[in-house]
């Protein structure tokens, strides 16, 4: 009987891996950890925020605090951790998850603040209920939510998209630039970063990702990063419209991506007919530095005519190394037209003026 009770409490103590008094609120691994982790482009999960009418989402809103709803979708699974986290400050939790939530399913204190993370202790099917989750009291800016998955012994870590706080303004602000965040401009000595600057653009990495945001101050363009020499993020400005895709470049044009999965994601995108603003996820450059790329869209919406700026700096993910944040145009040189079919001499004569100013900067 003694042998067989302790074979049970073996048994019950091989299960156990997230506890309300162990969360493992740090590493989001259980501390008597027997699960295979497995990397993250194995999993069949993934995780996905909506909001109140069940539209997927990549804001959140902490003035309202409006409650946002939290899935892990791909299958069954008989253990998870999922919590919060800003990316500014990635080692502490963000929000808390608040009643009611479903079976199986538990609040654990995490950073001394009680919902901070949620666990579940019994096996959840392919369609669980959605976890609510409200924002914290004042904006972290970009956060993720991270989530701990064991199936079948073993142990994934699954993340969302970035979520940023919710706003309708094309503007960008030069806060927490050159500490926090990578900026960089491009316009006359006397343009406001992120409102009369041709080009502003303001990012922050994250582990192998990164988040931009960009605005363009003008009517028609196309402008981005480049994720590769073949292979860049740009946004589409037209008038009154705006759009981002990942494109293959040839030459000096862009042609949409059509073939392969994404390494980018759009998260938001304005046009308000002055300004046009771009949110998007896209994988860490390759060496941490990147090429701005920006030129004009044909016909058919694609970008063409693009231009080259390298980023200043020797890595783009320290903002600190990002010179000043700030580089200069002459006012005279126009980037962008509000015309999609321009005459061909004037832009050629133009953009043959802004090539070899390019060059020179690119070569001081």
């Amino acid at each position: 009987m003694f042998t067989i009770r302790l074979l049970s409490l073996y048994g019950m103590l091989q299960q156990v891996d997230f506890t309300e008094s162990d969360p493992a609120c740090n590493l989001m691994i259980p501390i008597q950890n027997q699960n295979i982790i497995s990397p993250m482009k194995q999993t069949i999960f993934k995780i996905r925020i909506f909001d109140s009418n069940d539209r997927e989402t990549f804001e959140y809103d902490a003035e309202n605090k409006k409650i946002l709803q939290v899935r892990v979708e791909g299958g069954p699974f008989e253990r998870a951790q999922i919590q919060a986290r800003s990316i500014i400050n990635p080692t502490a939790q963000v929000g808390r998850f608040v009643t009611p939530i479903p079976n199986y399913f538990k609040l654990v204190n995490c950073s001394g603040n009680y919902g901070s993370a949620i666990i579940n202790d019994g096996t959840v099917s392919r369609r669980h209920s959605s976890l609510r989750w409200q924002p914290p009291n004042i904006p972290s800016g970009a956060i993720i939510f991270l989530a701990s998955v064991i199936h079948s012994k073993h142990l994934y870590h699954i993340r969302s998209s970035f979520l940023s706080p919710v706003s309708n303004s094309t503007r960008l602000t030069k806060q927490g630039c050159g500490t926090s965040y990578g900026c960089f401009k491009i316009g006359n000595q006397q343009c406001l970063f992120g409102e009369s600057c041709h080009f502003s653009l303001k990012w922050r990495c994250y582990k192998k990702s990164m988040i931009v945001e960009a605005t363009h101050y003008g009517h028609v363009a196309s402008f981005g990063l480049t994720e590769s020499e073949k292979r860049a993020v740009l946004c589409i400005s037209t008038n009154n419209n705006s759009s981002m895709n990942d494109y293959y470049i040839t030459g000096d044009q862009g042609f949409p991506n059509v073939f392969h999965r994404p390494h980018s994601k759009r998260l938001k995108t304005i046009n308000d007919g002055v300004r046009t603003f771009c949110r998007f996820e896209m994988e860490r450059p390759r060496r941490n530095t990147s090429i701005l790329l920006f030129g004009k869209v044909n016909s058919y919406g694609h970008p063409y005519k693009l231009r080259k700026w390298r980023i200043p700096g020797s890595n783009m993910c320290n903002p600190s190394s990002i010179s000043s944040g700030v580089t200069r145009l002459p006012s005279t040189v126009h980037i962008s037209s509000s015309n999609v079919h321009p005459s061909a001499n004037a832009c050629s004569y133009m953009f043959h003026i802004l090539f070899v100013i390019l060059l020179c900067f690119n070569y001081l």
